[in-house]
């Protein structure tokens, strides 16, 4: 490869050297030189013999060949940059989407209970669950205790939070045990990405439903 290599860069410089034109005689001009660098005229069009054989016109259709060759590489390179930021942007929200709502311990600004019990399925005839008031978090780093309903029962437990149109926006299984007569589970909650507004804290066992509660997020 290296010889070949060596013989064409010295057909090259032949062609450069021996074929002066200084009257630029039967030249095809500017625009059919730069359309055979471009490959946009076929390698069998007559004009190619005479650049081959005129050191001006081969010296053009280098130049132009030379241009073409070093804004494709430009081209790749900022495609190439672009890719990357692209795919760095698309892994930061991917990190940053997976990151797990139960957080450390480190960190935590403050400790919330949730008390779920008032809406248990055995409150009393004359309550609903539309007359209580929703539950309520800081936009903040949290550990929260869930107590929850009287009747739970120990174990694991699906819980969601939903925004306002049903979309579950964090999702995490939860052990619930027995603590001071209530059926309690508890964990760290990272709600500084959350907008501010209303949404629904859902809860899962295998044995039961879904049981939903209104919460409040953030000061509305």
């Amino acid at each position: 490869m290296e010889d070949l290599n060596r013989v064409l860069k010295g057909l090259q410089e032949a062609t450069l050297r021996e074929f002066p034109n200084p009257e630029r005689v039967g030249c095809p001009g500017n625009e059919t030189i730069e359309a055979l660098a471009r490959r946009r005229l076929p390698h069998t069009n007559e004009a190619v013999e005479h650049i081959t054989h005129c050191s001006p016109c081969y010296s053009e259709f280098l130049a132009i060949r030379h241009r073409i060759r070093r804004r494709r590489a430009l081209n790749i390179s900022a495609i190439a940059a672009c890719l990357l930021l692209a795919t760095g942007i698309t892994s930061y929200f991917l990190l940053n989407s997976l990151q797990p709502a139960w957080l450390p311990l480190q960190g935590i600004v403050g400790r919330v209970t949730l008390d779920l019990r008032p809406y248990s399925a055995f409150r009393g005839a004359d309550r609903s669950v539309e007359s209580l008031p929703p539950l309520r978090l800081p936009m903040e780093r949290l550990h929260i205790i869930l107590q929850l309903p009287v009747g739970a029962d120990e174990g694991l437990y699906r819980f969601h939070i939903n925004n306002s149109i049903g979309q579950v926006v964090l999702e995490k299984q939860v052990s619930a045990s027995l603590k001071d007569h209530v059926v309690t589970a508890e964990g760290t909650f990272d709600f500084t990405h959350f907008a501010p507004g209303r949404y629904e804290l859902a809860l899962q066992t295998g044995q039961d439903g879904w049981h939903t509660y209104p919460l409040v997020i953030g000061t509305q």
